[in-house]
């Protein structure tokens, strides 16, 4: 994945306003950061599905 710098957000921003995000991003960053947002809530994903 390519880093543009000069649209780069906060990993906090981008899980508050990910539809923003999204609409400035190629499908590979929005599949990392989709992956990363994921991981990151993995625990809390796994206590809804119960």
């Amino acid at each position: 994945m390519n880093v543009n710098t000069e649209n780069s957000v906060s990993i906090t921003e981008a899980h508050r306003n990910f539809s923003c995000v999204a609409h400035s991003a190629s499908d590979e960053d929005i599949i990392a950061l989709s992956k990363l947002i994921i991981e990151k809530n993995r625990e809390a994903y796994e206590v809804l599905t119960k």
